[in-house]
């Protein structure tokens, strides 16, 4: 689909009066990212002011592909102010109504189907010269349109916006998906900055609406569950292990796949957006296992052993196992990383979840297997303590 949209883009240039536009689309509809801007205010022209200075400022934003408002859907319009010192405005208006106005008389049966017949209007008005020059029927016999009315062309709205009882102007921007949060952080900035420097005028507001505010929803929703996921398992370690020390020594794994997952995202200069949150969400699950595998050995040991000889016994013989759990994890997560973006319709699934599972696996794997024992035994010190002492003692008496 990407190839076929690029190739339709190549033919803009057979249409030079007309804006061609192609994207691809997904089960939830096109796939576009945007950044909403809301200006609201009181004064119609201060509005269109502002608007128009959001439009050129966040244009130059990196990751910024095309700025569009809607004050752009205009429509020609002929407005006709009536005095009413000469005549009456409703009685002109039902005048000019009934002159333009095509009239239906009845309707006909052609070939089994009802059409209806209209009677064409005794005026045709093509231009807003037609319609002053129109002659309508006063008390005072035909007069031309122009001389009891003032007629005026103009551009007008097609639609009006209205937001807690003001209008508004929406400024809207299509985003480089990647980039999504950095380009509403800068945006986000700007509104402050603009704000405090009174680039608008007064009674005139802007703020951030769209995809990114329900990014931003999403992510805290996230952050959230993620919180929740980290409890759940820290209750299930309690249970199992009956250790609170073992299980805070495992949960340490956590923040070492943190730090891998935010390393990768700046290594392939990703943004954080719905995909590397789930992706993290993920990871709460898959990296406490090479723990839970390296720990558990480790209390078994400690039957028989020291802690330290526990330690050093636990991390030969789990080595195997955790590096083979992590690799097919890793592996099976690279098509994902190199999939093109439009196989992936809902953009729930993309690289950004791919990044953070395979860069904070492996940054946790590496890590744990020499922060965890280290953090167990600190953990136990007292007890490794006695046991070195008692070792020390018993080597001493040996060599007597």
């Amino acid at each position: 689909s990407a190839k076929f949209v690029k190739d339709i883009r190549k033919t803009k240039d057979q249409f030079p009066d007309a804006e061609l536009t192609a994207d691809t689309a997904g089960l939830m509809g096109t796939n576009k990212t945007t950044v909403s801007i809301d200006v609201i205010g009181k004064n119609d022209d201060d509005i269109k002011k502002a608007a128009d200075k959001v439009k050129e400022k966040i244009s130059s934003i990196d990751g910024i592909l095309k700025v569009e408002s809607n004050d752009q859907n205009t429509k020609p319009t002929v407005t006709i102010q009536v005095d009413s010192k000469v005549a009456n405005a409703q009685e002109i208006s039902q005048s000019i109504y009934a002159m333009i106005k095509p009239a239906v008389i009845g309707s006909i049966k052609i070939d089994g189907r009802t059409t209806a017949v209209k009677l064409g209007a005794l005026k045709e008005i093509q231009t807003a010269d037609d319609l002053k020059n129109l002659q309508l029927m006063t008390p005072n016999g035909p007069v031309a349109l122009s001389s009891i009315a003032k007629v005026e062309e103009s551009q007008e709205q097609g639609t009006i916006f209205t937001k807690d009882g003001h209008h508004y102007l929406q400024v809207t921007a299509q985003v480089n998906p990647d980039k999504m949060v950095d380009v509403a952080g800068k945006i986000q900035q700007q509104l402050v900055t603009w704000s405090k420097d009174n680039t608008f005028a007064k009674g005139i507001s802007a703020e951030l609406t769209g995809s990114s505010m329900q990014s931003s929803d999403q992510l805290g929703e996230l952050a959230k569950l993620a919180m929740f996921s980290i409890g759940i398992v820290f209750m299930i370690l309690l249970v199992t292990l009956k250790s609170f020390r073992a299980s805070i020594a495992i949960l340490i794994s956590l923040p070492l796949a943190a730090i891998g997952s935010l390393l990768g995202l700046v290594v392939t200069n990703s943004s954080i957006n719905i995909s590397s949150g789930i992706g993290m969400l993920m990871l709460v699950g898959i990296v406490v296992t090479n723990a839970i595998v390296l720990v558990d050995r480790i209390r078994h040991n400690e039957e028989r052993m020291s802690i330290r000889e526990a330690i050093l016994e636990a991390g030969t013989v789990r080595l195997r196992p955790i590096l083979m759990t992590a690799l097919a994890t890793v592996f099976a997560m690279l098509p994902l990383l190199f999939a093109h973006e439009s196989a992936m319709s809902l953009n729930l699934v993309s690289k950004g979840l791919a990044v953070v599972v395979i860069f904070g696996l492996i940054v946790s794997t590496l890590l744990t297997l020499i922060v965890i024992p280290t953090f167990y035994e600190l953990f136990h010190f007292r007890k490794a303590k006695k046991q070195r002492l008692q070792a020390n003692q018993v080597e001493g008496t040996i060599s007597q």
